[in-house]
């Protein structure tokens, strides 16, 4: 039970993780700009968040009420006002991402300390502002795993951080390959087309807010 609960674990975090969204635009724009390590840190920081909300679920109020009682419940807990937040987080990014250079940003490779750290707390702050995470995850773990995922819920857990590490490690991979054989002024394309990416999806999540 407890290797097929971890396996089950391992498949709600690549379900979670796989979809290329806000996070999965982030890592690949950190690889690009920093190199492997910076898209791998901003991995994990996505995977502790991913974990969090996991756990959060597992064992909270998801748990018992299930997600349509959760989305009813929206309005109520004013999680309109942190659709508002998290479309500024992104904005805020992707205002970034159209400021930098390519040059300044693949110099974040050479600030290891700094730079590695940034990308990490970088990754928490968007996924914690993230809740299209938290309900993804609420509508998930009962169809995925269902009531046995309270009983085993440190193994599920476990499970879905390496699940969601897995993902990272391979995108990030590729992405690294795929950056060595690419010049400067493509990079700069690939960014600028990131920065689009993350500010469409900032006004999208901004439109959820409205009533």
């Amino acid at each position: 039970m407890t290797v097929a609960m971890f396996q089950a674990g391992l498949g709600l975090g690549l379900a979670v993780a796989v979809p290329i969204g806000p996070m999965g635009v982030l890592c690949i724009q950190r690889t690009l700009a920093g190199g492997l390590a910076a898209g791998l840190v901003t991995g994990f920081g996505a995977a502790t968040v991913q974990a969090s909300y996991g756990a959060a679920v597992i064992l909270g109020p998801a748990a018992v009420l299930g997600a349509d009682t959760l989305g009813q419940l929206e309005k109520g807990f004013g999680l309109g006002l942190v659709h508002l937040l998290s479309a500024a987080l992104l904005a805020f990014f992707a205002f970034r991402l159209l400021r930098r250079s390519n040059a300044l940003q693949a110099d974040m490779a050479g600030r290891a300390a700094n730079g590695l750290r940034n990308c990490f707390l970088e990754a928490l702050a968007l996924g914690l502002a993230n809740p299209l995470t938290l309900a993804l995850l609420a509508a998930a773990v009962p169809a995925l795993i269902g009531p046995e995922a309270t009983r085993h819920a440190p193994v599920v857990v476990l499970g879905q951080f390496c699940g969601a590490v897995l993902w990272w490690l391979v995108l990030c991979g590729a992405v690294s390959v795929l950056r060595g054989r690419l010049r400067g002024a493509i990079l700069d394309r690939i960014n600028r087309c990131a920065a689009l990416a993350l500010g469409a999806t900032a006004l999208l999540t901004a439109l959820r807010a409205l009533p």
